[in-house]
C-alpha cells in the first residue's frame, strides 16, 4: 500500500514538472538563459520549482492588460460628458 502511494506521488511530480517544463520552454518574455535556470530549478527543486515555474511562466505567456482597454482607464481620454468638447449625436456622426 504505502509503495503505490510513493509511486504515485512520483508519477504526479514528474506529470507536474513535465507540464512546469513545457510551459516555461513556451514563455516568449524570458530570455534562453532564464529559461535554463527555470529548467534546472524544476527539476532540481521539484515541487517548489515546479509550481514557481508555472506562476512566473503563466505571467510571460498572458499579455498585461493595456490601458484604455477593458477596465483599464486612459488618463489622457476624456470621457464623453466629462469636460471634453464631444458633440456627437446618437448615430456617431453628429446627427441626432
Amino acid at each position: 500500500m504505502m509503495a503505490a502511494v510513493v509511486v504515485g506521488a512520483i508519477v504526479l511530480l514528474m506529470v507536474l514538472n513535465i507540464f512546469a517544463s513545457a510551459r516555461v520552454v513556451r514563455a516568449n518574455l524570458l530570455a534562453r538563459a532564464h529559461k535554463t535556470a527555470w529548467l534546472l530549478l524544476v527539476w532540481l527543486v521539484p515541487l517548489l520549482g515546479a509550481l514557481l515555474a508555472l506562476q512566473v511562466a503563466r505571467e510571460s505567456i498572458v499579455p498585461a492588460p493595456v490601458a484604455g482597454s477593458f477596465g483599464g482607464e486612459d488618463p489622457g481620454v476624456n470621457p464623453v460628458g466629462y469636460g471634453s468638447d464631444y458633440q456627437g449625436g446618437a448615430d456617431g456622426g453628429g446627427n441626432s
